[in-house]
This record gives C-alpha cells, structure tokens and sequence, in this order.
C-alpha cells in the first residue's frame, strides 16, 4: 500500500504557467491537453465566431473578451505522469488570482513573447516564484514571427530577472525565415514546416542529425554556417546545466518553439518532465510536511462559485500536500477545529470536472463548499496538527460605489457580492452595522470591476451601476480606546515618562507596541517644539516670570523640557513652572488606579469553571508604590538634594533606553500601520491644552 501511494506520488507534476498578456500562454496548455489526449482539437483565445475557444477560458466573459480572467485548473495524463496545470490570468489587474494560484504550484513555466522579450507581468510573477524558490522553465514562443536576436533575449532574461539561463535548444531563424531548432544534447536539428493552424495536433517536423551531410541543405547552407557559429559562441558562454540550480530557482532551463503552429511542444514537454521531480514538502508551523510520509493534508488556494449555472454551486480547489485521498474519508478543518467529509470530491478540467474516489499528494481537487471554507484554510486527518501558511491578500487600489438598479432583487445581490468577495476577487466596505444600504468595493485591477458587473447581470440577473471614487487607500480611521486614552492622559501629565507608567497596566491584547512607540515619540516631539517655542511666545505677550512660568508648566509635556524652558526665563519662571508642572505629574497616581481599573486584563478565560474574575487593582505596578513612596520623601525634605538630582537623572536616561528598546523591537512598518491618528489626536490635546491655560492666566490677570 505504502509503495503504491510513494508510486503515484512519483508521476505527480504539478505546475502554473505565468506570462504577460498575449504572450501565449493559454495557447501552450491547449496544445499541452492536445498532446495528453485530453483534447481532440485545440482551441483558440481569439477565436473566430465559428471556432473552439479554449478549454482553460470557460468563462462567458473570457470568450468574449479573449483574455484569461480566473485561475484554471487542468489535469491530464501524459506517458505515464499525471500532470496538474495551474494557467493563470496574464493581466496585471489580476495578479491576485494568480499569485494564490502559484503558491499551489510546484514550479512554474514562464512564456515569452520572442518579439517583446521580458515585459513587466512576467517580471512581478516571477517574483512570487522567486520568493517561493521554486523551478523555473522558459517557454520563448512566437518564433514563427519576427523575434529579437536571440542572445538579446536570454541576456534580457539574466539581467532583468537575475536568474542565469541554459537554453536546451537553439532556434535557427525567425519569422518567416524560421527554420527550426537545434537540440543541443542529441544535436539533432527539427526542422519547421509552416502548416495549417487550425487545430492540428502537430506541425510537420523532419529530424536530422546536424553532422549529417544533408543537414545544410535542408535548412540552407546560410542558415546552417550561422547555426554552427552561434552554438560555438553558446557552448563557451552559457551555464551549464545544473540541475540542482534549477531546483533551488536559480537556473532557468530554455526552450524555444511556436504554440500556435505546435512546434516544439512536445519536444518541451519531455524535457520538462524528465526536469522535474515529485511534489514538494511544504511548511506546517516552521516544519516541513513530506508528501509520502504523511497523512492526507491540503490547503485551500482558490474559491469559484457558478462554475455550473445549473446548480449554482460554489467548489473550494485543494492542493493536496501529502498522502492519499479518498471519498468520503472523514477530515478536520483547522481553522473551524471541526470534522466533516469533503462532499463530491471532483477532479478539474476547466469548467469539465468528474467525481474520483482518489487523489494523491500534488493533485488539485475541487470540493463542494457551504460556505465553509476560506483561502488559506487547511483540512487533514483528525488526528494530525498541520496548518500551512496562509495566503495574503492584497491591499485594493481602486475603489467603486456599487449601486443596486433593482430594489426587489435585494436578496441575489446580497448573494452574488458577498460570493465573489469570498472568492477573493473583491474586497467589500461598509460602515459597521450598516448591512449592504451602501457599499464600496475595492479591487487590485479595474478590470475586475468589469468582471463584477458582468456576472453579478449574468450569473445573478441583477444590474447594478458602478460608481468610480477618487481613493488609492482605504482604512478604518477609528483608533482603540485604550491607545486613545494613553495618548490624551500622557499629553495631559508628564508626556513620554506617563506613557510608559500607564502602559504597563493595560492589558496587553489592548494596546499594540508599534502603538506605545508613536504616542511616546510624537508627545516628546511636541514636548520639544513647545521648548523652542512658548518661551518666546511669553517674551512676545511681556509675561512676567510668574506668569510665563505657570504657562510652561501647564502647557509643556515632558518635565525635562519644562525646566529647558524655564531655564530660558530665569530662575524665578524656572521654579513657577516645575512646581506647576509637579501638580500635573501629581495626577500619575489618581490616573494609575483609573486605567487599570478601565483597560487592565479582568480574567482569564478557558478555565474549566468558566471564567476566572481578577481583581484589577491587584495590577497596580510595584514601581507605583515606590513612586509615590519617594515623592513623599522629597517634599518632607529627607532625601538630599545631590542624590534628588541623581535620581532626576538617571530617570531621564532609562525613559531614553525604554524609548530605544520599544523602537527596537518595533520595525518602521508596524509604526506607519498605526497612521495619523495618535499625531492628530495629541497635537489638537497640545493646542487645546495651550489655549485653555493661556486663556485662564488672562483672565485671572
């Protein structure tokens, strides 16, 4: 049993083919599915009104359109290897689907306009291969039509790319002078004869030895002298064959040919899979899975509702990651923690799927979904604790308003939004418990508003308008009360040395690090400007030293600066504005007992008799008690004034390594997710707070 599940994992291959639009990726896995049988007749992605259209574009609006709009998953088998394509959308405003789509692939085949060499889609997914150092295979297609010199094209790929490359076989001529190609490991020379596109399983090819006599005269002796001369040149400049960096993704294996006329596909696909190995481990919480020793385990990439407009139903698409599958086996969702059996297990052909009683590690299954699946999930047998890494999502750039035409199709509206949102397709807004009276959608690519309307009016018979916003971001702008608190009281009582008292009796869950970190660093920059400023602010209004003295310290954040501030004004404002100031550390005590009694952590859940009550004001900080210990002790005069001053500043300096180790810990993305909202909140504190005293020392006056 055991040799035959390691035997099917053996012949798994599993791979996505990325390119940019037009480059002829779809057209590569027809003529793939044509040679695997799959196929009778390959279909065309720019079809005339009478022709096939491809089996990977099922979508009505892919017909239309003649691009790839959605992810498609195909299987077929071919000398005996069982082989799963991922063909993804080559338009960058679906970059979404493909990037979900790749992190199911075990390599990657990259398709090359011999025209246009690497343009920018191609460069943004091979990124998402590099990053998953997985094989990468070039395809340069379009040699029938004119190419760029072929040593442009693989210097391009290194230079753009980064990644070195060994072309397995050298094209001789191009466009309408193309010849064929040169396999440098038989050194054999295929010989192209332009035929008939319309479908035919294989272009006319001639096979003859490049040391055989006839060799020059069978693609002209011009042709043949150049050849000769560019494979010496290729033989002494280009990478060796190393399979080894082609594993690790850092050798790419090329290959030239044209899809749409069929020549040098097979040749391709042989090589390719003679290259590759079986499935790969994949990560569980920081440890790898192997595919063969392993129980069943798959994660969710892709969810597509609709795919039968009989049914209307919704599949989830599966990789599976290790071991055997079987119908009606019994399976555990991590996410939700609960068992169930994967209802109608079905292996894919585009739109085309069949129901199978088993499927292997590598495999792609599509399963029936209630709604129970999200992307990113993973479901493996009960007994296992397998949890793959979960797939991003990416952050909208455009943004439209989704009107409802039809007030009486409510409910199919609800319906269809909130399917392809779950796909991934959209991402939805709407004010908190405001329900669908209004909504915006967000998307990566505008095109995907196209595909929007276009199934919400056909899959859902519901019409909607759109209407376009002017916004390249969105985010929620409400800020936690805990942080919003701590930001206002270390504004109101000794700016960074309060922040960090009171943080230390939130709850943690309450407030984030990157958090405490821009309220400590914004009111110390306020604390620094209002130093430069309000002394000659007090100068300008002719404040005497009480007066100017009372305004520093009522105003200033931090004690540090009030006394720089002072200092400026002499002795007189200097002492005014500490001891005004020392009332308002004063209430760092009071304030203490009323944080902890509103933001610390009031129990700890999951006990077996239910929740377990703390009280809060058993938190309250040990250093809270020493803190008001010590300030008795100072005003009573029992503690000399050398050692007060010692201690002043030995306080200053561990705010300061407080300060540095806060920032370490915290990187310069976390701070920028915090936003404006603690700079606005507390530089309209430090306004309010300069008005309110100036205000009152006038009136008094």
């Amino acid at each position: 049993m055991a040799n035959s599940i390691e035997q099917e994992i053996g012949r798994r291959r599993t791979f996505a083919i990325i390119s940019h639009p037009d480059a002829g990726k779809t057209t590569l896995t027809e003529k793939f599915l044509l040679y695997g049988g799959a196929i009778n007749t390959a279909g065309s992605v720019k079809g005339k009104a009478n022709s096939k259209h491809a089996v990977s574009d099922w979508m009505e609006i892919e017909k239309e359109r003649g691009i790839s709009v959605t992810s498609s998953v195909l299987q077929f088998e071919y000398e005996g290897k069982c082989i799963n394509i991922l063909d993804t959308p080559g338009h960058e405003d679906f970059s979404e689907d493909t990037y979900r789509t790749l992190m199911a692939a075990d390599c990657a085949v990259m398709v090359i306009d011999a025209s246009k060499g690497v343009e920018k889609q191609t460069i943004k997914l091979f990124k998402v291969c590099v990053m998953r150092h997985i094989p990468i295979f070039t395809f340069i297609n379009k040699m029938d039509r004119e190419a760029k010199d072929t040593f442009d094209l693989l210097d391009d790929i290194e230079k753009v790319l980064g990644i070195e490359t060994c072309p397995i076989n050298w094209p001789i001529g191009c466009g309408k002078e193309f010849k064929g190609v040169y396999e440098r490991a038989s050194r054999n020379i295929l010989r192209f004869e332009a035929v008939s596109t319309g479908g035919a399983k294989e272009a006319k090819e001639t096979i003859i030895s490049a040391d055989d006599d006839n060799a020059a005269d069978l693609i002209g002796e011009d042709f043949y002298e150049n050849l000769m001369e560019e494979i010496e040149l290729l033989d002494g400049a280009a990478a060796d064959l190393d399979m080894e960096k082609v594993h690790q993704g850092k050798l790419s294996p090329v290959f030239f040919g044209s899809a749409l006329t069929n020549f040098g596909v097979e040749p391709f696909l042989e090589h390719f899979l003679k290259m590759t190995n079986r499935p790969l481990a994949r990560t569980s919480k920081g440890e790898e899975v192997d595919p063969v020793e392993n129980g069943f385990s798959a994660f969710v990439f892709k969810i597509q509702a609709n795919m039968n407009k009989n049914h209307r139903d919704r599949i989830a698409f599966m990789r599976i990651c290790s071991g055997k599958f079987e119908a009606n086996m019994e399976v555990k969702h991590v996410q939700s923690k609960k068992k169930m059996r994967l209802s109608q297990p079905q292996q894919i052909m585009a739109q085309e799927r069949k129901i199978v009683e088993e499927a292997y590690a590598g495999d792609i299954i599509g399963v029936f979904d209630p709604g129970i699946f999200s992307i990113g999930d993973t479901v493996c047998l009960p007994k296992d604790d397998f949890e793959y890494e979960g797939i991003p999502t990416f952050a909208p750039e455009h943004f439209a308003r989704v009107i409802q035409l039809d007030s009486m199709k409510r409910k199919q509206f609800v319906k269809g939004v909130e399917q392809i949102a779950q796909e991934g397709a959209i991402q939805i807004f709407q004010e908190h418990e405001a329900g669908f009276a209004e909504i915006i959608v967000g998307v990566v690519g505008t095109l995907q508003f196209d595909v929007l309307k276009y199934r919400l009016e056909n899959e859902y018979n519901c019409e909607i308008r759109l209407e376009p916003l002017p916004y390249q971001a969105i985010r929620w702008i409400k800020w936690p009360r805990a942080e919003g608190a701590l930001a206002g009281a270390s504004v109101a009582i000794c700016g960074a040395s309060a922040a960090a008292a009171l943080a230390l009796v939130i709850d943690k869950k309450a407030l984030r690090e990157q958090a405490l970190l821009a309220i400590i660093v914004t009111v110390t920059a306020l604390s620094t400007i209002s130093m430069i400023l309000y002394p000659i602010l007090c100068e300008l209004l002719g404040f005497e030293s009480s007066r100017a003295g009372l305004l520093l310290g009522g105003t200033i954040h931090d004690v540090a600066q009030v006394v720089g501030a002072g200092a400026m004004l002499g002795n007189d404002a200097l002492q005014t504005a500490t001891m005004t100031k020392m009332l308002r550390v004063a209430m760092l005590i009071p304030m203490m007992f009323v944080f902890t009694a509103l933001f610390a952590a009031k129990g700890e859940h999951g006990e077996p008799n239910g929740p377990k009550t703390v009280n809060p004001f058993a938190q309250i900080p040990l250093f809270l008690i020493g803190f008001v210990v010590l300030a008795a002790l100072n005003v009573a005069g029992v503690i000399p004034t050398s050692v007060s001053d010692t201690l002043a500043q030995a306080s200053q300096l561990l705010i300061l390594v407080a300060m540095g180790a806060l920032g370490i810990k915290t990187s310069l993305g976390k701070l920028k997710a915090v936003g404006w909202a603690p700079i606005i909140l507390m530089t309209a504190n430090t306004v309010f707070l300069f008005v309110w005293v100036l205000a009152g020392i006038l009136l008094l006056a």
